[in-house]
């Protein structure tokens, strides 16, 4: 099986304050492999979600643990947005978010 490393030059999400940014990574955060149907792990967040990018966002969507879609934000020509997530239910999300050059989804554990 062929293995995929995505090398963040356009997207990471850290836990409650970020998601996306890749000039300067801390010594923690490393870009990850993904081989077949690896687990990911979610992120834990409270609050907000902070995306930044390179390249403009287009569009962000957010599932909840069954795959259906919880809601769609269509951006235009910015880069940065703050996902407000203060009044979603506590539970697992994927976070897609979607730039001009490509697609990056996350796992996202909504706590308190």
């Amino acid at each position: 099986m062929k293995k995929s490393l995505f090398l963040l030059s356009t997207a990471l999400i850290l836990s409650t304050s970020a998601l996306f940014s890749t000039p300067v990574l801390p010594p923690a955060i490393r870009p990850f492999a993904v081989e077949g149907l690896q687990q990911e792990r979610a992120i834990p967040a409270h609050s907000f979600i902070y995306i930044s990018s390179k390249y403009a966002l287009e569009m962000i969507e957010i599932f909840d643990d069954q795959g259906n879609l919880y809601e769609k934000i269509p951006l235009q020509a910015t880069t940065y947005y703050a996902l407000d997530i203060r009044k979603w239910p506590l539970g697992v999300y994927t976070v897609k978010v979607t730039n001009n050059i490509s697609t990056l989804k996350r796992k996202i554990l909504k706590v308190r």
